[in-house]
């Protein structure tokens, strides 16, 4: 649903574009109605807090059932998102906390992006969009903070991403038992 910016060639993409664009099969790992593309060796990158770029390890997409909400800046930028996902918002004491897009309000301070700056922003308008039976997506991203800008608004990435469908990966790109009960020390590592 939001644009991310990539370090390639530092453009704008559509997230779901991205997914279908590296849409392989020896990259994607499926459970239930979760699909996992792993891009950890593709080097993509995108903008985080601090005006760096971190490398994107894994891209999901999943449907849902829920409502999406646009949450639109005062200065027009704008992000569409499930209401349960988390945006990054500053706290009475100016601190970022991370926080449902369900319990911003308006004129909440958000962290944004524009030109070479990071800046604040004001939390303008929020509308519901209604209920979606459509294909929701997040990224992984390497950093510790789990951050990243969409749309040019911080973003945290969302808690989808579970450790049963990384075990599929790994067991498909390694060949690995399907019990992890029968996996060694090693490969637990």
């Amino acid at each position: 649903m939001y644009n991310i910016f990539l370090t390639n060639e530092i453009q704008s993409i559509c997230i779901g574009e991205l997914f279908d664009k590296n849409h392989e099969i020896d990259r994607l790992v499926k459970k239930d109605n979760c699909e996992i593309l792993n891009l950890i060796d593709l080097n993509i990158g995108v903008r985080t807090i601090g005006n760096k770029f971190v490398r994107i390890l894994f891209v999901s997409r999943h449907k849902t059932k829920k409502h999406l909400v646009k949450i639109i800046l005062t200065n027009g930028q704008s992000v569409i998102t499930t209401t349960d996902h988390v945006i990054m918002r500053y706290n009475d004491e100016r601190m970022l906390e991370s926080v449902s897009a369900k319990h911003l309000q308006i004129y909440d301070y958000v962290q944004i992006f524009i030109g070479e700056k990071e800046m604040f922003g004001h939390v303008g308008n929020m509308t519901d969009l209604g209920e979606t039976e459509d294909w929701v997506y997040d990224i992984e991203v390497d950093d510790p903070q789990h951050v990243f800008y969409a749309n040019n608004i911080l973003i945290h990435n969302s808690q989808f991403l579970n450790i049963q469908c990384i075990t599929q990966l790994f067991k498909k790109k390694y060949n690995l038992p399907e019990k992890i009960n029968d996996w060694s020390d090693e490969w637990k590592l």
